[in-house]
């Protein structure tokens, strides 16, 4: 389990399960601090692979001619050259319903901002994907960060 200070610091590239109690003012301090652009993608309405798109969109402020596909959103987590600094953190919240009503998706999903995480990784910037959604068996496996 990683503190998300052990995280931004220390931890590699990749898919987290974040466990925090709530958010705090602290965890936009922190990110301020280690200078990470922060994407926030609310799960809330989020039940299948348009609006899961939808909400990327939203979260890194896409442009409108944002193809809505899974090719277009690896081509856009892949691409930073248009935000500032090095180091970047996806926080998604409340994908249960997601992962429920759209199992195929959903995995699909994971898989995109795996792979974009590997790919950051070659090229030494760093990028974290942290998923806040309790009890799927999905995130099992997936290493803790909490606050």
């Amino acid at each position: 389990m990683y503190s998300l200070a052990h995280l931004l610091t220390h931890a590699p590239n990749g898919l987290y399960r974040w466990t925090p109690r709530a958010e705090s003012a602290q965890h936009t301090a922190l990110f301020r601090l280690k200078r990470v652009q922060v994407f926030r993608v609310h799960g809330e309405r989020v039940h299948d692979k348009r609006r899961f798109l939808a909400a990327l969109v939203q979260a890194m402020r896409l442009p409108r001619w944002f193809g809505m596909n899974w090719d277009a959103a690896a081509d856009s987590l892949t691409d930073f050259d248009w935000q500032p600094g090095s180091a970047h953190a996806l926080l998604c919240s409340k994908l249960g319903g997601f992962a429920q009503r759209s199992p195929v998706d959903f995995a699909t999903a994971l898989a995109v901002m795996e792979d974009a995480a590997r790919f950051w990784e070659e090229r030494d910037v760093q990028f974290w994907v942290l998923i806040e959604c309790d009890r799927l068996r999905q995130f099992a496996d997936l290493p803790a960060v909490c606050d």
